[in-house]
């Protein structure tokens, strides 16, 4: 890999790094949202949703996170 594709990449896998940072603290307030609630409020449709939400940024930065070290690999 030459040095301005692996400059290229370096770019890319830091701003992958710092849309995992922001999901990560969405996924987390998210989360203590709906743990903050009472369980009845946790049952509605609003609380389902916080907690979908939250499960589905989880997912986000899982794949994220195979994405980043995909690249690293490949920077290697």
């Amino acid at each position: 890999m030459n040095k301005a594709r692996r400059t290229a990449l370096s770019a890319a896998l830091q701003m992958l790094q710092d849309a995992q940072s922001l999901i990560q603290e969405a996924a987390e307030g998210e989360q203590e949202g709906y743990d903050n609630m009472t369980e009845g409020l946790q049952q509605t449709e609003r609380g389902q949703r916080m907690e979908e939400v939250a499960s589905s940024l989880d997912d986000v930065q899982s794949t994220l996170d195979d994405l980043i070290g995909q690249i690293e690999d490949a920077m290697e």
